[in-house]
């Protein structure tokens, strides 16, 4: 596994993580978004916006 991480023009936390596997082979590319220790927490509508998220669909 391989992780570069990166704060967004939003002042998230963003970590790009490349995982590969040998058995059975395969490459997975993911991007995770970093919630910073709240025990709860809330997404704006211009946060999830920036994510690309659908906020009607958001709990």
């Amino acid at each position: 596994m391989k992780v570069k991480g990166r704060i967004g023009q939003s002042n998230l936390a963003y970590f790009d993580c490349s995982f590969k596997g040998t058995d059975p082979a395969f490459a997975l590319l993911t991007m995770v978004v970093a919630d910073t220790g709240a025990t709860r927490t809330t997404i704006l509508h211009k946060d999830a916006s920036l994510l690309g998220l659908n906020y009607r669909n958001l709990e």
